[in-house]
């Protein structure tokens, strides 16, 4: 199979479809609640990543008709300081998340456990399991849903264990039926085992690490890598493997666009809960693979 005949999943575009029912959502949200959907980042340190994506978060949020506050502190705020700005503004908003990675990793735990569970909208508390997706995992789902491709069945290799998407994006695709092989650093001779997958996921932080040897041609690759360099943004997956699979999402445009999708739509579900009214991830993607209008249905 050559570059010209795998699929590109397109996360621009499915992100744009997510935006589309996120928007008609939130014009019903005002008008059956008279407000608008509230949203709030924290932000410490002055790490440019961090900037950029809280850049976007606010764009699209602002697109929707979100509100959007911006909770910033200097790196070395004491962490009390942090947590009163934190807990201020909770009161105020929908939902809540921490822009990571925050050093140290220790005070992360500290903000994301103090986020009530229905309006954690990153999905993040480490010690409990409440109503919000995490985003990336979510992303890539939706993703595969608007390219009406099915897991059921299917077996899904996780390059990558980490508890913001290796772990729970496994829990996800056993949900829906999939067989799933969780792969890291120490399993013996990687290639042998994402040779395995119908669906293989990326998430390793290692640029360019899978390359054509680690896949086949009936391969969905599904990169969730990024990585700075002179030459423009790049993922976990070398180039040379998208002439030699089924499909793949290019990096960027791909995984990126879905997650920050998912952070939207997770706002509106954390909205509409506090109404005790509730939105279906299934019915999402069922939306998105159909094209089908997506109709509220109350709790």
């Amino acid at each position: 199979m050559n570059s010209e005949s795998a699929t590109v999943l397109n996360g621009s575009l499915a992100a744009t479809a997510v935006h589309h029912i996120c928007q008609q959502l939130h014009g019903v949200y005002q008008k059956q609640f008279d407000q608008s959907v509230r949203l709030g980042v924290l932000c410490i340190g002055d790490n440019p990543a961090s900037i950029v994506y809280v850049g976007r978060k606010k764009s699209l949020a602002t697109q929707l008709g979100f509100e959007f506050f911006d909770l910033s502190f200097p790196q070395d705020t004491p962490s009390d300081t942090v947590m009163v700005g934190l807990k201020q503004l909770l009161s105020k908003v929908n939902g809540m998340l921490v822009q990571l990675p925050i050093i140290p990793a220790s005070d992360a735990k500290i903000y994301l456990t103090a986020i009530p569970w229905d309006k954690d909208v990153d999905g993040l508390n480490p010690y409990i399991t409440g109503p919000m997706t995490p985003c990336t995992p979510l992303g890539c789902w939706l993703l595969l849903q608007y390219y009406g491709i099915n897991v059921k069945g299917r077996h899904c290799v996780i390059v990558g264990r980490s508890h913001l998407v290796g772990r729970p994006l496994a829990k996800i695709l056993l949900d829906h039926h999939a067989t799933v092989t969780i792969a890291h650093s120490h399993t013996p001779d990687l290639p042998s085992v994402t040779r395995q997958a119908d669906i293989l996921f990326v998430a390793t932080g290692a640029r360019h690490l899978i390359t054509p040897a680690y896949v086949q041609g009936h391969t969905i690759v599904v990169d969730v890598g990024i990585h700075r360099t002179d030459q423009g943004l790049t993922g976990d997956v070398h180039p040379d493997v998208y002439a030699c699979v089924h499909s793949y999402s290019p990096v960027p445009g791909g995984v990126g666009p879905m997650t920050v999708a998912a952070l939207m739509w997770n706002t509106l579900k954390a909205a509409f809960l506090q109404h005790d009214v509730a939105l279906s991830d299934e019915y999402l993607g069922r939306c998105l693979a159909t094209a089908e209008p997506f109709v509220l249905q109350n709790k």
